[in-house]
């Protein structure tokens, strides 16, 4: 109905898993864990449905560690045990692999518009 030019910004493979990790890293040094913990409900935590903000990068992969280690409004990341260290990395890890994952689907999605017939201009 529309005359449109679309245009599709890809790169390597390696070059969009190590953009992504890195992304999460500078999000998570950005103050997204604060931001995670003034969302966390311990009323909501284990709850199957995810809808709104619950679906929200970072906000089920931290809903473990919260579980286990409830917000502070204080925290120290030198003061805590290995364990808390571990559970913290594991769930950063989650995030980095489900945004993998999302963007993996973002091109499967852009692959089948290509092949049903949309143009779509390819830079590399």
């Amino acid at each position: 109905r529309y005359d449109c030019f679309f245009l599709w910004v890809d790169v390597s493979v390696s070059v969009l898993y190590d953009y992504l990790s890195k992304r999460v890293d500078q999000m998570m040094e950005s103050g997204m864990f604060e931001e995670l913990a003034s969302f966390y409900n311990p009323r909501n935590s284990r709850s199957t449905i995810r809808t709104g903000i619950h679906r929200a990068i970072g906000v089920p992969e931290f809903d473990r560690y919260f579980g286990v280690y409830p917000p502070e409004k204080r925290h120290n990341v030198f003061e805590w045990d290995q364990a808390r260290k571990a559970a913290y990395e594991e769930a950063v890890h989650e995030i980095k692999d489900n945004t993998w994952r999302l963007a993996k689907k973002q091109i499967e999605r852009i692959m089948m518009l290509r092949s049903s017939g949309w143009e779509i201009h390819r830079l590399d």
